[in-house]
């Protein structure tokens, strides 16, 4: 059985009886530890023994010996298999852990594993990765969590900020999704930080732009909305933020050469007629690479084709030369910068 989301797994959960085996993996870290969590059962007190065994350390003799040994507690047992890399393990482990998964599972003694996010991501798993999956799907349960909807996102803010004693509005939680990116993890962290600013008030914008660092894809998303405009000035100021925020200039670069690969894509389809999200579906951009698409098309419908090809060249250009060129890499960035800007306002 295959799982996509969060929510449809915690409601699978919800019923009550444990699938022999269940793979968590993709995108979202935060719910895939959760649900880990709760799927163990490990509460203080609790009569359930929880067997942990570390996935690039995994002896499948010790494996296969956890699962088919009998608890000495009443209340079972589970298997934990934590971070696993299907291409870490040697031909024979990796075959033995196929065979067990083929195989053995009993609801008495459920297999819980996580993948490592290297090698289960939701894009392109690894060939090992895919067996497993396919392997787990037929014996019980594979969670492929994808990044959760935005306006989840900004409610599970919401309600963090309340439990640390502030509050912060849906306008707020929105503007530090779009700054500090959309890592759950990362964004809980930093409401952490800003309920400990702001106690027993509300999180304004003005507080998230002095405590939260702006993200890269997130001030690249920017960068390029202000290239697509010829704005060279705010351009270049975007550009300095994230140099002084000591990200390489090669970095920047490949984010933004990402941006305008996912623009030309947007431009191919709605010049076939294809929706935004027949697109996404299409081309495999899910969970968070969804809303690089979603900006992709607003961008895309301001753009046509020559400036679009033109500055894929530009950018071409300037990987090159960083890679090659004696010439600094912030002299190569802030050159295209001003000819990717240029050529915008061109049009």
């Amino acid at each position: 059985m295959r799982i996509n989301s969060s929510k449809e797994l915690e409601k699978y959960i919800r019923q009550g009886t444990l699938p022999e085996v269940i793979l968590l993996s993709g995108e979202e870290s935060y719910y895939i530890r959760r649900i880990m969590k709760a799927l163990a059962g490990a509460d203080p007190g609790s009569d359930i023994s929880v067997i942990r065994i570390q996935g690039d350390k995994c002896d499948m003799d010790e494996l296969a010996y956890s699962l088919e040994s009998i608890s000495m507690f009443s209340g079972g047992k589970k298997v934990l298999l934590e971070d696993l890399a299907p291409e870490k393990l040697s031909s024979s482990d990796y075959e033995k852990l196929c065979e067990v998964l083929g195989c053995r599972l009993s609801e008495d003694t459920p297999l819980i594993i996580t993948g490592a996010p290297d090698s289960f991501c939701v894009k392109k798993p690894s060939q090992r990765a895919k067996r497993i999956e396919e392997l787990c799907d037929k014996a019980g349960v594979s969670a492929v969590l994808q990044r959760s909807d935005r306006k989840d996102i900004v409610k599970l803010l919401q309600k963090r900020a309340r439990e640390k004693g502030s509050s912060m509005s849906s306008a707020a939680a929105a503007a530090l999704l779009r700054r500090c990116g959309e890592d759950t993890n990362l964004l809980l962290n930093e409401t952490d930080k800003l309920s400990a600013y702001a106690p027993g008030r509300e999180i304004t914008e003005e507080d998230i732009k002095k405590l939260s660092p702006e993200m890269l894809d997130s001030a690249v998303f920017e960068l390029s909305r202000q290239l697509i405009s010829g704005g060279a000035s705010a351009a270049l100021s975007v550009l300095d933020e994230l140099l002084q925020q000591r990200i390489a200039p090669a970095a920047i670069l490949s984010q933004l050469s990402l941006n305008y690969v996912d623009i030309y894509r947007a431009r191919a389809a709605m010049e076939a007629g294809i929706s935004r999200q027949t697109a996404c579906s299409e081309l495999g951009y899910k969970g968070g690479s969804a809303y690089r698409m979603e900006k992709a098309f607003g961008y895309a419908s301001r753009c046509d084709d020559s400036y679009v090809s033109g500055a894929i060249t530009l950018l071409r250009r300037a990987d090159r030369e960083i890679k090659s060129s004696k010439l600094p890499a912030r002299t190569v960035i802030e050159r295209t910068i001003i000819q990717l800007s240029l050529l915008g306002g061109k049009r």
